[in-house]
């Protein structure tokens, strides 16, 4: 048990390493793009685990499978939790525009994910949808 510990935290430092730097590449892209003018829209993935959504059978399914890997749950909801920090704070430093979309799917009741982290095209287009909504609150001349 002890072993299994040691390597789900040896694991979860890789990761965090991981994110870190996916996070600085994130910082690095915004500061490019703003300072050409561009607007920058970021947004975080649901992901199934960190869903509140009622889970379809196909979900559920996944969901169990899941479950037999409490070590990358942790991981990832660590990963997430520190990814939707440091976008929140990249975004309020630079001015760009971030959305948590983690909770999206969480009124819908058709299967909205292929796999743990992947939307289905049910998810995507409820994903679609919500950003051209978003995109048109945050910048009501934009021709949608």
């Amino acid at each position: 048990m002890l072993l299994e510990r040691q390597r789900a935290e040896e694991h979860f430092a890789f990761n965090l390493k991981g994110i870190k730097n996916y996070l600085t590449n994130i910082e690095m892209m915004a500061a490019l793009l703003t300072g050409r003018g561009i607007a920058v829209y970021l947004g975080l993935q649901p992901y199934l685990p960190l869903s509140r959504k009622p889970p379809s059978p196909h979900e559920k399914a996944l969901l169990e499978v899941e479950k037999a890997k409490p070590d990358k749950i942790a991981v990832f909801s660590a990963a997430y939790r520190k990814a939707d920090e440091r976008l929140n704070e990249i975004a309020a430093a630079s001015g760009i525009t971030y959305r948590n979309f983690t909770n999206i799917f969480d009124e819908a009741s058709p299967t909205c994910f292929f796999d743990d982290v992947h939307p289905n095209d049910e998810g995507y287009r409820r994903i679609a949808l919500t950003i051209a909504r978003w995109l048109a609150e945050t910048n009501p001349r934009l021709p949608l």
